[in-house]
């Protein structure tokens, strides 16, 4: 289930302190995403996304892993 969005943000750590719609715990673990982007180099790190939170407690998973393309 989504919980909230976020329609547009840079994937950096300093353009996420600006983000204030979403928890301490969902705040978190989006730093963790983006530094993980940022330790592989990823052409997502730096760019603009939609960003969507998810509430896991609801049994959501992912049948596969997300591809970049």
């Amino acid at each position: 289930m989504i919980t909230s969005a976020i329609e547009s943000t840079e994937l950096t750590e300093g353009t996420l302190k600006e983000t204030a719609n979403i928890s301490p715990t969902q705040g978190r673990e989006l730093r963790e995403g983006i530094a993980k982007l940022q330790d592989y180099d990823s052409d997502c790190y730096g760019s603009e996304q939609k960003v969507l939170v998810l509430n896991l407690e609801c049994g959501f998973t992912l049948e596969q892993s997300i591809v970049e393309e």
